[in-house]
């Protein structure tokens, strides 16, 4: 797995690519029959994941975002222009 690196400043420059860290509000909750914590993150639909304790479950869903968030190659004419845009 790539893994980016992480700055104090909520920026990060990574061969000229900036990463802006942003929080993401997850919901956990504990299976009463296991103890196990199923967690998800209810603005990525799909995006959840689960452990054995809260901490190993946030752990998990952090990684889960980073997967759900992680930009797919696209295949592109040669002259195609890539740009981005901040909201």
């Amino acid at each position: 797995m790539r893994r980016r690196p992480t700055a104090k400043s909520g920026e990060v420059r990574d061969s000229g690519v900036i990463y802006a860290h942003m929080k993401w509000r997850v919901i956990l909750e504990r299976d009463e029959e296991n103890g196990d914590w199923a967690v998800w993150c209810p603005e990525l639909p799909g995006c959840s994941s689960a452990g054995r304790t809260e901490d190993e479950a946030l752990n998990n869903i952090r990684e889960a975002i980073e997967l759900y968030l992680e930009q797919d190659e696209l295949p592109m004419a040669p002259t195609a222009v890539v740009r981005e845009v901040f909201v």
